[in-house]
């Protein structure tokens, strides 16, 4: 905790050096420790991504950024129960879009369907009528 409220985190791009500067400056006032700093709100960020995706057509040879299809193209055929956690998650979402960060932690035991619920809540919020940018971090697998 420390370490997120006082160390700057790398720049994108040490990380992943076929990544544009101008992301790593997009990351670096979204993460910026001066909530001034910040952008105001989740759709100016999002502006400046999709800006920097725009501008970036032919002329970047990176490696290509891999969207969770599965998470937009279908629905989970299972998903029951969990109706007090997602509305918890909508309104943390809802928070956000108004310009009041959030983190959010999923913990519990394996096997009592963390994944299942993170990934119908990034369902139902890609679908948001602000066409909101929703992504989440994974662990990379071998």
């Amino acid at each position: 905790m420390h370490g997120i409220a006082a160390v700057d985190p790398p720049p994108p791009s040490k990380l992943r050096p076929e990544l544009p500067g101008e992301f790593d400056l997009i990351i670096e006032r979204a993460l910026a420790k001066d909530k001034t700093r910040r952008y105001p709100s989740a759709k100016e960020m999002a502006d400046a991504l999709r800006s920097l995706r725009a501008s970036i057509t032919g002329a970047w040879s990176g490696i290509p950024i891999v969207y969770d299809t599965d998470l937009i193209d279908r629905s989970a055929p299972s998903f029951v129960g969990r109706e007090s956690e997602m509305k918890k998650l909508d309104g943390l979402l809802q928070q956000a879009i108004e310009g009041t960060g959030r983190m959010v932690f999923i913990t519990g035991e394996p096997g009592i369907g963390k994944t299942s619920l993170s990934d119908e809540f990034l369902r139902r919020a890609r679908k948001h009528p602000l066409g909101l940018l929703i992504s989440r971090g994974r662990r990379p697998t071998r």
